[in-house]
């Protein structure tokens, strides 16, 4: 027996769920979603009638062997600078480190 999929809602029952979330929607706007989740639902309703009896389960949507078109990493220094520059250049510092101050709590 194939169990339903989606609960039907009633305009009321999404008032509160709607209410419970802090949120003040318009009637035009809550009759939209009811619209839309009937069609949601309808759409839904229309997999039970697919026929899945010899179907294999899939682990990911597209089993395919994957291919790599990605290029090796090269390391690129040309922009870096020293750790004894960075020290020269900051404002608030010991002999090994730049001192910040403390932004999260």
């Amino acid at each position: 027996m194939i169990r339903r999929i989606m609960k039907k809602v009633t305009k009321e029952e999404l008032k509160k769920i709607v209410a419970s979330l802090m949120l003040e929607p318009t009637n035009e706007v809550l009759d939209q979603i009811m619209t839309e989740w009937k069609v949601l639902n309808k759409n839904l309703n229309m997999l039970k009638k697919l026929n899945t009896t010899n179907v294999k389960p899939l682990s990911h949507i597209n089993e395919e062997a994957l291919v790599d078109f990605l290029r090796e990493d090269v390391e690129d220094t040309s922009y870096s600078i020293n750790k004894q520059t960075a020290l020269n250049n900051a404002m608030d510092k010991d002999q090994d480190y730049i001192i910040t101050t403390k932004v999260v709590k």
